[in-house]
């Protein structure tokens, strides 16, 4: 336990870094989207791109990922760390959502300030139409982070693979082949998956209904949003986890032959 925690402070105060660059790069764009609403006298499409930072944080979690991989990459210190590559990584990938979630957490305060007060604070601002409440954002985040989760998942496992193939001559110069015809495999083999008759059954057990704040339409004077309704079941839930989990013990098990990168 305590070589566990001391492995999330070493990930923390390495990706802590690429945390503060994002947040800078949120504010910076609050600032400037701010002075342009004043100078063009409409804000229209920079209200729809404060909300839309939120969905760009689906790339969040294999972003944050591949920064602590190569990062630690460079020290090659994991060849001589006494630690399971189950610790190793499990610590990566926690902190990977760690810091995702404060990256997301602050684009949707960002987001809920323009939605809810750009009438007030902008010259100009664009009229904003049934702007989503501070708890539709939220279970935006969520959603989105499920599916960053998902893909941080296969980023992991291709990562792994293709640093693992260095140490095979036969395909050390093609290995970035082998990491794209994996993504491919995985990408056709889920899609075909759920085109059977047995997927469409399991989508039916335990299946419920949610709302987030997902449709909305862009004019040069206002912005209106509407909620998108989203359905998903226990079934297809566990059925992701079986995979995230997959992944994640294959890619211990690849890592655990001391790549190089």
């Amino acid at each position: 336990m305590f070589a566990f925690k001391g492995l999330l402070k070493k990930e923390w105060l390495i990706g802590k870094k690429m945390l503060y660059v994002l947040l800078f790069l949120q504010a910076a764009f609050f600032v400037i989207g701010y002075a342009s609403s004043w100078y063009f006298r409409s804000s229209s499409v920079f209200t729809l791109m404060m909300f839309v930072m939120i969905l760009f944080h689906m790339g969040g979690i294999p972003a944050f990922l591949c920064y602590l991989l190569s990062a630690d990459g460079k020290s090659q210190l994991w060849l001589h760390n006494p630690n399971s590559s189950w610790l190793l990584l499990g610590a990566k990938l926690i902190m990977s959502l760690v810091f995702h979630f404060l990256s997301i957490l602050a684009a949707c305060f960002l987001a809920y300030v323009v939605l809810h007060f750009s009438e007030d604070i902008f010259r100009g601002a664009a009229k904003v139409i049934d702007e989503p409440a501070l708890g539709d954002l939220l279970a935006l985040a969520v959603t989105v982070t499920a599916s960053s989760l998902f893909i941080g998942s296969i980023v992991l496992l291709l990562w792994t693979l293709y640093h693992s193939l260095a140490r095979v001559r036969l395909v050390r110069k093609v290995r970035w082949l082998a990491a794209f015809l994996g993504f491919a495999a995985i990408t056709v083999l889920w899609n075909w998956m759920t085109t059977f008759a047995f997927y469409k059954k399991m989508e039916s057990i335990g299946s419920f209904h949610f709302h987030t704040a997902g449709k909305f339409e862009i004019t040069a004077h206002s912005v209106s949003f509407s909620a998108a309704e989203n359905s998903s079941s226990i079934m297809i839930l566990a059925l992701r986890v079986i995979f995230f989990v997959f992944a994640f013990w294959l890619s211990a098990r690849l890592f655990d032959r001391k790549i190089e990168v």
